[in-house]
C-alpha cells in the first residue's frame, strides 16, 4: 500500500514525538530514545527500541506529518524561502592608512539564484519534459530545422 494511498493519521505519541525531535538532532537511535524519556537498560536495547520506532514512523506517518512534527511546516518553509529571495552577504573593507574597517551589505546574487529555482521547483514552474529540436550542422553553424507554431501561422497567413 502506497503513503498516499494511507487514510487514517499516525498516533504520534508524546514519546514518539520526542524521540523523534532527538533523533533529527542527534542523529542517533540509542541518545534519541534516552532523550525522549526510556529507560532501557543496555545500549544494544535502546538501538533495538530506537530503530523499532524508527521503522513504525517510517512505515506509517506520511512524509509531511514527519515534517510537520520536525517543525518544518508550510510556513516555516515558506519563511525560510523569503529569507533566502532576499539574502546578502556582508563585505568587509580595512582602510590601509587608518585602519577602520567598514561594513558592506550586498546582495547574495548565488543564494537568491538557489533559493528561486527551488522555489520553481516546488511551484512547477519548470516543464516536466524537456524539448528536443531537430537540428543540422551547415558550414560548422548548428540550424535549427523545426518549424514552430507561431512561425507556421504566421506563413499561412
Amino acid at each position: 500500500m502506497s503513503r498516499k494511498a494511507k487514510k487514517k493519521q499516525f498516533n504520534w505519541t508524546v514519546f514518539r514525538r520526542k524521540f523523534l525531535r532527538a533523533y533529527i538532532e542527534l542523529n542517533d537511535l540509542g541518545k534519541a530514545i534516552k532523550a525522549a524519556g526510556s529507560k532501557c537498560s543496555t545500549e544494544a536495547s535502546c538501538q533495538s527500541l530506537g530503530s523499532q520506532i524508527l521503522k513504525e514512523i517510517k512505515e506509517n506517518a506520511s512524509f509531511e506529518e514527519i515534517m510537520e512534527e520536525a517543525g518544518l511546516d508550510v510556513f516555516s518553509i515558506v519563511g525560510t524561502a523569503k529569507a533566502g529571495v532576499e539574502a546578502t552577504q556582508v563585505n568587509l573593507f580595512q582602510n590601509k592608512k587608518t585602519g577602520e574597517i567598514t561594513e558592506y551589505h550586498v546582495p547574495d546574487w548565488g543564494a537568491r539564484a538557489r533559493f528561486v529555482d527551488i522555489i520553481m521547483k516546488l511551484r512547477g514552474g519548470y516543464p516536466k519534459n524537456q524539448m528536443e529540436l531537430p537540428f543540422e550542422v551547415q558550414d560548422g553553424r548548428v540550424m535549427i530545422t523545426a518549424e514552430f507554431a507561431s512561425n507556421a501561422t504566421e506563413e499561412a497567413a
